[in-house]
């Protein structure tokens, strides 16, 4: 897994990390690279009273433009989250956001029941 330019991966928190072997090998699966394209950086949202785990270092976005159109997307996104899934039932929420569009990418983040059983909180989103 790398960062696109500009994105600092060195304060993910741990439970983001661990996901890391499963990303790169369903990422070479498909021949392409775990790209991340956004983690604690830029803004991810503009709505008040949101929140967000990329505040908190526990959320990635995975570029997947490079994948190929919607429907190789999707396929990628199933393979993903049927590993995460099998290596840690319950506890990762894993979104496939835009498919097949310009801001197409994987969102992952912790599951309510992993949040609570860490102590993690999301953080506001910057409104701006």
């Amino acid at each position: 897994m790398r960062a696109k330019a500009g994105v600092d991966l060195s304060t993910l928190r741990p439970e983001i990390r661990r996901l890391e072997p499963i990303i790169d090998r369903v990422h070479a699966e498909f021949g392409v690279r775990a790209i991340v394209t956004s983690a604690n950086d830029s803004v991810h949202g503009r709505l008040p009273n949101r929140v967000s785990y990329h505040y908190a270092d526990a959320a990635i976005d995975l570029r997947v433009k490079h994948v190929g159109g919607a429907k190789r997307q999707a396929t990628l996104y199933a393979a993903l989250v049927a590993e995460i899934e099998r290596a840690y039932p319950g506890a990762y929420d894993v979104l496939l956001e835009h498919p097949g569009g310009l801001q197409a990418h994987i969102h992952i983040e912790p599951s309510p029941m992993l949040a609570s059983a860490v102590g993690l909180a999301p953080q506001p989103m910057e409104v701006g």
